[in-house]
């Protein structure tokens, strides 16, 4: 998740780390923009995908699963506001 005055970190440092420690899948989730950057690893790089609430992505990683970023944006939601 995204935090305000982060967002150097979670978008740019911690991808290249996670590039360079062989991580093959990394989801930034950006209440703000309402949206999860995932980032699948092909070779030494990241494709990059936005996935939106209402949409349902799928991993690479653990076949079968469907996940549905919408729910992360809703707990987030309730969260800021109790």
């Amino acid at each position: 998740m995204v935090s305000p005055g982060s967002e150097l970190r979670d978008y740019q440092e911690k991808r290249e780390e996670d590039l360079a420690f062989g991580v093959l899948e990394h989801w930034i989730f950006d209440l703000a923009k309402e949206g999860m950057l995932m980032l699948q690893r092909v070779g030494g790089r990241w494709r990059e995908r936005m996935v939106r609430p209402g949409e349902i992505d799928q991993t690479r990683i653990l076949p079968g699963l469907q996940f549905p970023c919408e729910s992360v944006f809703q707990t987030a939601k309730a969260a800021e506001h109790s």
